[in-house]
């Protein structure tokens, strides 16, 4: 879990969910990593709609590679 600060009134609380070397992307806000749907029972997605790709990377991201000395975060609130 890291701390990142956003700005001096906002800090949001994130999850590593990808390190170095990781192949990740996202489906109808279903997490994939390394070909693996993650279980994420802690995540809160209030909003029922699924947005394509075209209008928002929230609910559906094609596929990368997290880049040497790198890692990926996500916040638990992932509609907002």
């Amino acid at each position: 879990i890291v701390l990142v600060k956003l700005n001096e009134h906002t800090t949001f609380l994130a999850r590593i969910t990808a390190k170095e070397g990781d192949k990740i992307f996202i489906e109808n806000k279903k997490f994939n990593r390394n070909g693996n749907f993650l279980q994420e029972k802690y995540i809160m997605n209030n909003d029922k709609r699924v947005f394509s790709s075209r209008i928002s990377k929230r609910d559906n991201l094609a596929e990368i590679s997290i880049p040497e000395k790198s890692f990926f975060l996500m916040v638990d609130n992932r509609d907002r």
